[in-house]
């Protein structure tokens, strides 16, 4: 099955990584907006520099993977603390809940986990 690469979408007003304390290297979130698509919210802090957009890989019906491709390995980025939000349409064979979510970076060791009940 070929990968289904997200699609850049508004970030929510209402999202706000850093509050309550956090520090700022928050894991990305996840929530449903329909029956079949789901958001990702993150901020840009992670190691995006030079990815290109996250490509979503099902595992199982109820794991998903989604990786950060480096499209850019020279890239030059200047850090800023904005979020980012991505949206992804599920295959019908994705049809398990709550859902698994690896998030992973190429060529970095950043690796992070979330459920999508």
């Amino acid at each position: 099955m070929r990968p289904i690469i997200g699609v850049s979408v508004t970030s929510p007003e209402d999202y706000d990584p850093l509050s309550a304390g956090a520090n700022d290297d928050v894991a990305p979130s996840f929530a449903w907006v329909g029956d079949s698509r789901f958001r990702m919210d993150l901020l840009n802090n992670r190691p995006l520099c030079g990815a290109g957009d996250p490509e979503l890989v099902v595992e199982s019906p109820t794991e998903l993977r989604i990786r950060f491709p480096i499209v850019d390995p020279n890239a030059i980025c200047i850090l800023m603390l904005a979020p980012v939000s991505f949206e992804f349409a599920l295959p019908a064979v994705a049809s398990g809940r709550p859902l698994a979510i690896t998030v992973t970076y190429e060529g970095g060791p950043q690796v992070d986990a979330a459920t999508l009940a």
